[in-house]
């Protein structure tokens, strides 16, 4: 993503920006001045302009090829047309610029000539599907032909109501179905009939807040769905095509309370929709604001003080689901709540008991038409839902101690019996039918003295499909009891590799697996064959390893809630995903025990801000892939580009082979360009020629190597979603790590030639002396034929004599 600012440009992967700025010593950099505008053309060149330099993006280099623009005038906009001609406009008039020829066309206007220009005052410049080409003026509306080279004016007329509403052009669109939807300054929005030459107009009302916030329209632009997206002064509008009916956007959909268009009128100055669905919105002054459209949304209930509709106290402990369907919803400290699901209004829900109404509801139950409800030293309750008559019973810590237990969780079993879990004074049964409390001891059939084997702090309970009980504990683990052979059977960390005793949250899937939500050890799978538990925590991607509670959807999916948002969890693949506060989960922390499933498949989760509810069949899955990066390559941890570097010939981000030297170490930065959730893309690269395995560095961005021996080398790249929804393909770049100038073929070819003489010389030399020994060996033998033959002729002589 590029964005242009009063401070020079910006480029953004997803997680970091690199900022291109004017540099005087720099003639690659861009031009002075803050940046007007951006376009791409169709071959996907980025175009800039500043004040007064046109300037395209060379991605070989990581640097800019600027076009001076001083004696045309100050740039106001551009575009890009099919033949990938930059159309300039301008204070001074309207520039056709060939990039191929580099030659600049001029168009002045005229306003006594209706084929010319009306004003040289440019706002914007758009091609339509026939290659039409459109000029929005300070002064009317033109359409070029290309052909004749001459325009043609459509302007405001006092009298004609179907003419433009007015002349100051400020942005230009087309609709799916060829229409050109024109925005103006304080004449709202026009849309062009190009068989009439008419104009239909949206415009404000102030009573009528299905219009225009206001008529000063800065962008238009149409998403997937046909709905036309307008900026304007004052804030963002979204208009239905078919109604002509228009939204207001006030606020963030993640967080309600807060707004980009606040009260003082915030401008809406551009409109960006990107391939992967996600709407980018600039605010003069406020930056940019982006809306997801791939991210799932959950709906969030939060308290207001001043809705008198809404909940009653922020923090929600507990749900049950009433037979209408309606939820009830127990609050801390501000008593019972009512949530009619029709209407979407809340009230508080009144016992004729009013001990409660001001009672922390921290555990809640059905039994038929029953309300079961439990508070914090306040009693426990019965409800008629019927009737609404209640009942108050009396659930004390001891004999002679006749105070309120907390009851922080309440289940009905399969037979009926409903299972008080207390906060010191371990279980007790209600039978709703004869509407009495039994003790610890009948229930479990134990003598005065024997105590079920956990500390009585119980935290929840749940039946298996055998019909056994399990209790869950704050310290001791879990206790199951079989209701059969009244025999209880105790897993803790002791015993069963159960990672933690504080147990916040069981839950028995439709497959009979039971589910162990422990404080800080993860989601854990209890397996009944060896009596011992498998975790799943962050090391499989689990966002945080604090659970509050366990539910299932409808397709066998675990859902919990946790310390960092809701996740899902698919006990096949055994994969998370994770949901934060970026899809509208609430920021708080959730609520130990607070959750329901409703007879629909909703699921519910509560926190300290209120509570989440959704439907997980509309979940949204991701299936964009991002693209993978290298962004950056560092050598003895400087970074190199190649305009100084021999070590890549072009960018990074597009070069096939990096040439090192055998000293040189070096690191690599990719980036997979993830705007939606960054934070949950992993990684791994392997370089093939030293690597065997893949490094799996979950969201680290850099690998680095050092000390390569001479050799060629295969870098290979791939990211993936922590939930397995999307992997890239493999990035691969050829790495040569060049050899010593000693270890080069140059240097192995001098080392063999001076071997060559090397050896050439002794054998020279050897032969230069073999000859000398040879000619020594003659001249001696020459000298002693002689000396023979003088001997021979001196003994023939006397002979002679005689």
């Amino acid at each position: 993503m590029w964005f242009g600012t009063e401070d020079g440009l910006n480029k953004f992967d997803g997680q970091n920006f690199k900022v291109y700025r004017h540099k005087e010593t720099d003639s690659t950099s861009i031009g002075r001045g803050p940046v007007i505008d951006i376009i791409k053309d169709k071959t996907g060149n980025i175009w800039l302009a500043t004040n007064f330099t046109l300037s395209v993006y060379n991605l070989n280099l990581d640097s800019f090829i600027n076009y001076d623009f001083t004696n045309y005038g100050w740039i106001t906009c551009l575009y890009a047309d099919h033949d990938d001609k930059i159309w300039v406009g301008t204070y001074s008039g309207l520039f056709l610029f060939d990039p191929k020829t580099q030659k600049t066309v001029s168009f002045k206007s005229n306003p006594n000539d209706y084929t010319k220009l009306n004003t040289n005052v440019i706002n914007c410049i758009y091609e339509d599907h026939q290659h039409h080409i459109w000029i929005g003026t300070a002064n009317g509306l033109h359409l070029y032909d290309s052909n004749s080279r001459v325009f043609r004016r459509f302007l405001h007329e006092n009298n004609n109501p179907e003419s433009l509403s007015r002349n100051n052009i400020s942005c230009i669109t087309e609709s799916k179905q060829g229409e050109l939807w024109i925005g103006t300054d304080q004449g709202g929005i026009n849309v062009l009939d190009k068989k009439r030459h008419t104009f239909k107009h949206y415009v404000s009302n102030p009573n009528d807040n299905s219009t225009l916030i206001n008529n000063s329209i800065h962008k238009l632009v149409f998403d997937k769905n046909g709905q036309l997206w307008v900026g304007m002064e004052g804030g963002l509008n979204i208009l239905e095509q078919k109604t002509g009916k228009v939204i207001r956007v006030k606020s963030s959909p993640v967080e309600p309370n807060s707004s980009f268009i606040n009260n003082g009128g915030r401008s809406v100055r551009d409109i960006y929709i990107d391939d992967a669905g996600i709407y980018w919105v600039a605010i003069h002054q406020g930056g940019v604001n982006k809306y997801d459209s791939n991210l799932t949304f959950f709906n969030h209930k939060h308290y207001n003080i001043f809705d008198p509709n809404g909940l009653t106290g922020s923090s929600v402990m507990a749900f049950a689901e009433s037979p209408t369907g309606d939820i009830f919803i127990g609050t801390e400290g501000t008593g019972l709540n009512l949530w009619n699901r029709k209407t979407g209004q809340i009230h508080p829900y009144k016992l004729k008991e009013g001990k409660a109404n001001t009672a922390s509801i921290i555990a809640l139950g059905v039994s038929g038409k029953t309300l079961l409800v439990g508070t914090y030293q306040r009693g426990f309750y019965s409800v008629d839902m019927t009737t609404g008559n209640s009942k108050y019973y009396l659930l004390p810590y001891s004999p002679t101690d006749t105070r309120d237990l907390p009851v922080n969780c309440i289940k009905t079993d399969s037979q009926g019996k409903v299972w008080l879990g207390t906060n010191g004074s371990g279980v007790y049964l209600f039978d709703p039918i004869l509407q009495s409390i039994v003790t610890t001891e009948k229930i479990f059939g134990l003598k005065s003295s024997q105590k079920i084997p956990l500390n009585g702090f119980i935290t929840a309970i749940e039946e298996d499909k055998s019909g056994n009980l399990w209790f869950a504990s704050n310290g001791t683990g879990i206790a199951i009891f079989n209701q059969q052979q009244k025999r209880f059977t105790v897993l803790n960390h002791a015993n069963s590799k159960l990672p933690i005793d504080k147990v916040q949250s069981i839950y028995c899937d439709h497959a009979g697996r039971i589910w162990v939500g422990a404080q800080g050890g993860g989601l854990c799978l209890y397996k009944p064959q060896s009596q011992t538990f498998e975790i799943f925590d962050e090391s499989f991607s689990l966002s945080n390893d604090v659970i509050y509670k366990i539910l299932e959807d409808s397709k066998g999916k675990i859902w919990v809630s946790t310390n960092k948002g809701i996740s899902s969890f698919d006990p096949e693949k055994k994969v998370f995903r994770n949901f934060s506060y970026y899809n509208g989960v609430l920021q708080s922390t959730f609520n130990i025990g607070s959750g329901l499933k409703t007879a629909d498949g909703q699921l519910f989760f509560g926190g300290l801000d209120g509570f989440n509810y959704f439907n997980p069949a509309e979940i949204l899955q991701k299936k964009n892939i991002p693209p993978l990066v290298i962004t950056s390559l560092k050598i003895n941890n400087k970074q190199v580009n190649p305009i100084e570097n021999s070590e890549i010939q072009e960018h990074i981000s597009i070069a096939k082979e990096i040439v090192l030297s055998y000293k040189q170490n070096f690191s690599l930065d990719f980036m997979a360009l993830n705007y939606t959730v960054p934070h949950e893309s992993r990684y791994a690269y392997k370089l093939e020629g030293f690597d065997k395995e893949w490094n799996q560095v979950g969201t680290s961005t850099t690998a680095v190597y050092t000390n390569l021996d001479p050799g060629s080398y295969t870098f290979h790249l791939k990211a993936y979603s922590e939930d397995g929804s999307w992997e890239t393909p493999e990035k691969v770049i050829e790495i040569t790590v060049e050899p010593p100038f000693w270890m080069t073929f140059y240097a192995y070819l001098f080392y063999a030639i001076v071997i060559a003489l090397i050896v050439w010389g002794i054998r020279r030399s050897s032969i230069q002396k073999l000859k000398r020994e040879f000619v020594l060996e003659q001249e001696r033998l020459e000298m002693k034929h002689l000396i023979e033959k003088e001997r021979h002729d001196a003994e023939q002589k006397p002979n002679s004599k005689r």
